[in-house]
Parts: structure tokens; sequence; C-alpha cells
């Protein structure tokens, strides 16, 4: 069932693909062509106007003056700048019925053009008939030069609109330019979407059908097996059994019968472990494992001095009990009850302590997780790590973080002790940045 949906889907995949982006491409240039039609037929006519009325106004400025003083040099000055205007006139006639005017010709420009170009014939017959020293010779030329200026200022202030629709027209070509780029690519990134989607679909679809075989063999083997998680959980807690039976058999020196149960509730918990170890599959135990050891052992020597010792680990119960064999051992300490708070702490006071104990197995952050980002900082102090699986902490992980301490869980106060004398004594290093990301294997 799940093929045959595939292979639908698969279908319209390539039906959707073969109609959109056609589709797409064939819209995008039938409007990028319009436009660029609409552009190609630009205006040249704009600055005849402009200097068609510019010319004009000069010229109504030469008839008031001679209308003011008629003399000679005033007339000259008339018949000269109505010859400049006379000149403009058929320029911008022609312009608006030049090389592809006759899609956008406005009609009112249009109209413009020829009744200034029919006026000029009569401008040129009244001043003619202008003399010096009359100066009402010159009033019929003004009234009828007055009768071209609202169809003048109306032909600039259209050809001046039309050049601001042109701009307007060049910005959205450019903005459909853009526009139809980014919709090509965003079919296309659909597209490359929709086929990944199926292609990851086929690959956890392949997992789930691996995985699921792979559950059913294991069900189908006799031997049994114990999540790592409770694996962890249970060493947790026989870890606060362990710790502080050891704990309360120092203190009963006078009381061997009392002693003695103690110690048995210590090898108790010790043979749990063992026997969490076995039905987990773990053959072989790693350096640093608890062992069943008389309780009145001396205990291990430490440097002089009592260490700063910084304890990480998210279950109560054992991180009481190895905070109160820490303080038997006469050492310092302080607790976090995550990597994130631990990471915190020594971010202000990255010189506090002597060295770190933390749990592997934490919520959230991994110890292997945090000694990674304290070494990235450059902190160069010891760290231990405490598991009850130790053996699943991968040993090139350790070794390149400069993890310096490995101890199993539950571990007894010799134990604890020897290993911290031992990373205690080592010289602090210099930054050496962590890389990478770091798993969670193991509990």
């Amino acid at each position: 069932m799940f093929s045959r949906w595939q292979r639908l889907g698969d279908l319209w995949l390539a039906i959707a693909i073969a109609v959109l982006v056609p589709a797409a491409i064939f819209g995008g240039v039938r409007t990028l062509d319009a436009i660029s039609t609409l552009l190609l037929d630009e205006r040249s006519a704009t600055w005849d106007a402009v200097e068609a009325h510019e010319a004009f106004h000069l010229t109504r400025l030469a008839a008031v003056h001679f209308q003011l003083s008629p003399d000679a040099a005033a007339l000259d000055d008339l018949k000269r700048q109505f010859d400049i205007f006379r000149s403009r006139v058929p320029t911008l006639a022609n312009a608006d019925a030049g090389a592809g005017a006759g899609h956008r010709t406005v009609p009112r420009i249009a109209a413009n053009s020829k009744l200034s170009a029919d006026t000029l014939p009569r401008l040129e017959q009244e001043l003619a008939l202008a003399e010096i020293g009359a100066a009402a010779s010159v009033k019929p030329f003004a009234q009828t030069l007055e009768t071209l200026e609202d169809p003048l200022h109306e032909m600039v202030r259209l050809l001046r609109s039309q050049d601001d629709m042109r701009d307007r027209a060049r910005e959205l070509s450019r903005g459909a330019w853009v526009a139809g780029g980014f919709l090509l690519l965003a079919i296309l990134a659909g597209a490359a979407l929709i086929a990944g989607n199926i292609r990851k679909t086929r690959r956890l679809r392949q997992l789930y059908e691996r995985e699921r075989a792979a559950q059913l063999e294991r069900a189908s083997q006799p031997s049994a097996s114990v999540p790592g998680g409770v694996a962890h959980d249970f060493n947790n807690i026989l870890a606060a059994i362990s710790g502080f039976a050891a704990l309360l058999e120092f203190d009963l020196d006078d009381k061997p019968r009392q002693r003695h149960m103690l110690h048995q509730i210590g090898t108790a918990a010790d043979r749990g472990k063992e026997l969490v170890q076995s039905i987990c599959g773990d053959a072989a135990i790693t350096a640093g494992a608890a062992v069943t050891e008389p309780a009145a052992a001396d205990a291990p020597a430490l440097p002089a001095g009592a260490l700063r010792i910084l304890l990480v680990d998210d279950d109560p119960l054992a991180r009481e009990a190895l905070e109160l064999t820490l303080q038997k051992l006469d050492c310092e300490t302080a607790v976090c009850e995550s990597g994130a708070e631990a990471l915190a702490l020594l971010h202000d006071e990255p010189d506090l302590f002597d060295l770190i104990v933390t749990d592997y197995l934490m919520p959230n952050m991994t110890g292997l997780e945090m000694a990674a980002a304290l070494r990235a900082r450059g902190f160069g102090k010891p760290i231990i790590l405490a598991s009850s699986r130790p053996q699943d902490i991968p040993a090139c992980e350790r070794d390149r973080l400069e993890v310096d301490g490995l101890i199993s869980k539950p571990f007894t106060e010799r134990a604890l002790g020897e290993t911290i004398g031992r990373v205690a004594r080592l010289p602090v290093r210099g930054p050496k940045p962590a890389e990478g990301r770091i798993g969670r294997s193991g509990s």
C-alpha cells in the first residue's frame, strides 16, 4: 500500500513541475513583454514642449516691452524671439507624431500641437503690421499670442506626467524581473522540497522497517536486557545505599555488630551492581570499579591542603552520599544539579575549584558534553567522570577532551579517594578548545 501511494505522489509531483513551472515562466515572460512594449514607445517631445513654452513667454515679454517702448531695438527683439518660438512649434508637432508615437499619442497634445502650428501664419501676418513708434500696432499680435498660453501649458503638464509614468514603468519592470526570478526560485525550491520530503519519507520508512525487524529479532532472543536509563537510575540508588552505609560504618567503631550489618549492606549493593552489569551484558569492568573492602582500611592519602571540589550530579541521593564522602576525605565541596548550572558557576569563578567530579548521564547535558564546553573555554583543571557503565563512554572522546579520571558507580571511599589523589597531582593544562558534538551513548 505504501509503495502505491509513493508512486502516486511521484506522479503528482511530476505533473505539478511540468505544469506550474512552464506556466509561471510563460506568465512572467508575457508580463515583461507588455511592460517592455510600453517602455520602448518613449516620447521625445517633453523637452521640446518645455522649450516651446519658454520661447512663448519670452516672445510675450518682448511684445509687452515693445508696447511700452515702441522703438527699433524693441521691434528687432520681438521679431527675434518670435522666430525662436516659431522654430520650436514644428519640432514639437513632429516629435509628437514620431516613430512609435501612434500607440501613445494623447489627443489633447496632438490637438494643441496642431493649434499652435495653425496659429503661426496669423502671428506672422500680425507681427508684420507692427510699426516703430506705434505701440498699438502690436496689440493684435499680443492678443493672438495670448491664446496659445493654455494649450502650451497643458502640453507641458501632460508630457511631464507621461515622463513620470514612464519612470514608474521602469521601476515596475525591474520589480517584475525580480519578482519573476523569486517566483521561479520559489517554485523550484518547492519542487525540490517535495522531492526531498518524498526521499526522506522513503528513508524513514526503510529505517522504521529495519528497526522493527531488529526489535522482532531482539524479542525472539531468550536473553533479557535492562534499558540503559533504568540501569543508570538503579546504580544511582545503589551508590547512595553503599555510600551512606560506608559513612555510617566508620562512625560505629564501638559497635561491631552494627558495623558488620552496614558492611553487609555495602556488600549487597556491590553485588547488585554486578548483577545489573551482568544483565546488561557487561563481561568486563573497567578500571576504577568498586570492590568490597574492609571498613577499617586506611583512607587514601590526598595532596596536602583541603581540595576544593565541584560535584555535579542530578540524582539527589547519590549527590548527597558523594558529597558526604568527599567531606570525610577532608575536601571542600560545592554541588550543582546539572551541567548548565556548573557551567554558569565556573563562568563567573573559573579558578574557584581544584577539580570537578561529575556524573556522566544527566538530563539535557551529559558530563562529557559539559567537559567539552569547559575545555572549549580553556578550563585546564582535572575532570573526573562517574558512570554506572564507564565502558560505554568512548575512550577517544575521553582522550580528546582530556578527561583525567573515570570511576564506576557505585564506588567505595577508597576507590574515590585514590582516583582524586591521582588526578589532583596532575599539572593544570593550558587552553585547548574541544571540537564536535559529544554523543549520549551508555548510562
